[in-house]
């Protein structure tokens, strides 16, 4: 694991993306000192250290409380950084406005440039206006534009296209309007916003995951280039009972997907599931191995990652336990079946990325205005993997720190040293 750093020594929140043009990892955060929100690029030698060039602040905010990150992700069509945050604002509803900003990666120095737009000081690169309780970005290779899931302030759950215009940066609706199109889940009953772009039978999909007036529920929908427009499917129930951390991910290999959520206890739970190519019509299987529990002790922050190169899944979280350690696993789904065959599922919880202690417990992410989830980004470079970004308490007289931990497959497994 590897220290981002900060200009005065401590982080909070950070969210994580790698451009794969530059071949950078490239995070921000929000400082301790000050909350305003500050970046940072990094190169990633063969053993796994990060190189990280100086900070740089994207928005200093209007208040004292400063900025949260939301989400961010990387623009394959146009080599640009999406970032997605609040910021307070007591003119705002529920005291936070939502903006954006685009950014362009210089690997030469490890440097980020952001474009004026979206700064708290103007209109432009507000999105929504009003508070978002959170959200998740992926890009789409097909249509080659950008679509989040995200809740807003009044619970209910929106997916729109995220617009990377250098000038305004903006979302639209994905179509005239029509509110079955631009949120498939309730009105005022969902939340959490797990998203993930899926190629099914080599037409362009997006799957949608919430909490949707108390059962975990999951939607498909058809995006193509030409237009915006979404051709929802119907939606699937997963489990009737409130659930947090949920969140979705593709296989992209056995056309499959894996939905994951906590339950009343906080236990990881997990579903697989099967898209009707011709109707998006979700199948959600149940009965899948080790009584649909990838860990029967509470946690949170929970994340999933598609492993390309290693064919499964990477699943990340937090640990509630006494001093709150960083663990992930790994989950494979089997080609010619339902069942998932997961790593350890012992009383340690997996592989350890964090042992948390006596002033270095991990940190939960935030549900209300930050990111819901440990931030995850696939690795694609000459040693491929998965990044995970996390933060924990500072020792004694130490702000929080934040880290970006490079999970790559060395060999069999991920325990392995580069080399």
């Amino acid at each position: 694991s590897t220290s981002i750093g900060a200009s005065d020594n401590g982080l909070y929140r950070p969210v994580m993306c790698y451009d794969t043009n530059e071949d950078t990892v490239v995070v921000a955060y929000q400082s301790v000192g000050d909350n305003h929100g500050e970046s940072r690029v990094g190169s990633i030698a063969a053993s796994g250290a990060i190189t990280w060039g100086t900070a740089v602040e994207f928005d200093e905010g209007t208040t004292s409380t400063g900025i949260k990150p939301l989400c961010m992700q990387f623009n394959a069509n146009t080599n640009k950084i999406h970032l997605v945050y609040n910021s307070y604002d007591t003119g705002a509803t529920n005291n936070y406005r939502v903006y954006s900003k685009i950014g362009t990666v210089d690997n030469s120095d490890n440097s980020i440039t952001w474009a004026p737009s979206g700064n708290l000081n103007s209109t432009t690169g507000r999105l929504a206006g009003d508070a978002i309780l959170q959200g998740q970005a992926v890009y789409h290779p097909g249509a080659t534009k950008m679509y989040w899931h995200y809740v807003g302030a009044n619970n209910r759950n929106h997916v729109r296209q995220l617009t990377d215009s250098t000038t305004d940066p903006d979302h639209t609706y994905l179509d005239d309007g029509a509110t079955s199109t631009y949120h498939p889940f309730g009105d005022n009953t969902s939340h959490w916003s797990g998203i993930v772009y899926a190629a099914v039978n080599s037409t362009h999909r997006l799957i949608v995951a919430a909490d949707d007036n108390d059962v975990v529920k999951v939607c498909c929908g058809t995006v193509e280039s030409d237009d915006n427009d979404v051709s929802w499917g119907s939606l699937a129930t997963v489990v009737s009972a409130a659930s947090d951390d949920i969140v979705v991910g593709w296989d992209s290999d056995n056309e499959k997907g894996l939905v994951l959520y906590t339950d009343s206890n906080d236990y990881g739970k997990f579903a697989t599931f099967s898209v009707n190519t011709g109707t998006n019509a979700i199948t959600v299987n149940t009965g899948t191995d080790e009584a649909g529990f990838f860990l029967s002790s509470a946690i949170n922050s929970v994340n999933i990652m598609y492993n390309e190169d290693a064919n499964h899944f990477v699943v990340a979280y937090r640990n509630d336990d006494t001093h709150d350690d960083i663990h992930f696993k790994t989950a494979t789904l089997n080609g010619s079946d339902d069942t998932v065959s997961w790593s350890s599922n012992n009383s340690t919880g997996g592989i350890v990325i964090h042992t948390g202690g006596s002033g270095s417990a991990a940190n939960a992410s935030g549900l209300s205005y930050s990111p819901a989830n440990i931030n995850m980004a696939n690795y694609p470079d000459a040693t491929p993997g998965v990044l995970v970004a996390w933060w924990r308490e500072g020792p004694s007289g130490v702000e929080a720190q934040g880290y970006v931990t490079r999970l790559a497959n060395l060999g069999t497994n991920y325990d392995q040293t580069a080399g």
